[in-house]
């Protein structure tokens, strides 16, 4: 008999080692949970901050590499001037910016031909793209220049061309009201304002024809024989450290998302030592929330054992001492 508690005390303390594994581990994954929350969030906010000035270094180095070749930098804001008057047309074509833009107006003798018109300028500008990025401005000499010059005058006509269309428009005949006319010559952006661009960018190659403009040697980006000159690599290194700090923002931002998504685990270990609960109710009892009927005690339940007078006797076999 002793040898069978002893393997019963064996068993129960087994169990109440491994529950408490359990609960443990439970308790640790939640705190283990928590702690890389705090973590990651530590990490994100240095991590951006680290980002931030990498962006604004880089913004630096491009502004001192710009500040080099004035005469690229000139050009290139020209461009973007005319490329944004183009734009402000845009309301007036379906598929604007397309190579195949539509005039919206129907029943005009001249749609056709600004819808060509149209689809030329759209061209020139995709071509701009090429001398459009900040480390093009050194490539952008006096033959780029003079180019962007005649393009600009192309898209001098195509807004004469297309002032002129809503000038001859009336009511009879183009099933528009007067006002809705009046409406759309002054969304259009004036010849005026095309004409401005094109004096400052005149004046730009004046300077540049008169040395004033003019930008370093072809060497000298590459050999960099000054020390304060920011050369292309310098940005190109630059602009990997941003896109790698980009890309560990990003990285702990999901993973910081992951742990935030985990549900928190609860600890279903089954408790050991709680008695069960038994409440009478309607004659029935409860247990651990299930009605279970209570026996009924029957005489014949009884039969066969005899009970015999005199004091309480021990079984023998059973005094555990």
């Amino acid at each position: 008999m002793r040898g069978s508690l002893t393997i019963i005390f064996g068993i129960i303390a087994s169990a109440l080692f491994l529950l408490g594994i359990y609960g443990a581990y439970n308790l640790n994954r939640n705190d283990y949970s928590a702690l890389d929350q705090e973590r990651l969030e530590q990490d994100l906010i240095f991590t951006k901050a680290k980002l931030q000035r990498e962006r604004q270094k880089l913004a630096g180095l491009e502004q001192e590499f710009r500040n080099a070749f004035p005469f690229g930098v000139a050009v290139q804001a020209q461009m973007q001037a005319a490329a944004e008057i183009v734009g402000k047309t845009d309301f007036m074509f379906q598929n604007a910016d397309t190579l195949d833009p539509e005039f919206i107006l129907k029943n005009i003798d001249l749609a056709k031909d600004i819808d060509t018109q149209r689809k030329n300028i759209n061209l020139l500008i995709a071509n701009w793209k090429n001398i459009s990025g900040t480390l093009d401005v050194g490539s952008i000499g006096l033959a780029e220049g003079e180019k962007v010059q005649k393009d600009i005058t192309e898209i001098q006509l195509f807004i004469s061309s297309l002032s002129k269309i809503l000038a001859d428009l009336a009511p009879d005949g183009s099933e528009l009201t007067q006002f809705e006319i009046y409406t759309y010559i002054s969304q259009i952006p004036s010849v005026n304002s095309v004409t401005l661009i094109l004096n400052s960018l005149a004046e730009a190659v004046n300077s540049y024809n008169d040395g004033q403009l003019a930008s370093p040697p072809a060497g000298f980006i590459e050999q960099n024989t000054i020390a304060s000159f920011v050369t292309v690599k310098d940005i190109v290194a630059q602009q990997g450290i941003v896109a790698n700090t980009e890309q560990e923002v990003a990285r702990i931002e999901e993973n910081l998302a992951q742990i935030q998504n985990i549900p928190e685990v609860q600890n279903t270990a089954p408790q050991i030592g709680v008695p069960q609960t038994y409440i009478p109710v309607n004659n029935q009892y409860i247990t651990n929330g299930e009605y279970v009927n209570p026996r009924t005690i029957n005489k014949e339940d009884f039969e066969g054992i005899i009970i015999q007078p005199g004091p309480p006797k021990l079984i023998q076999g059973t005094d555990q001492f």
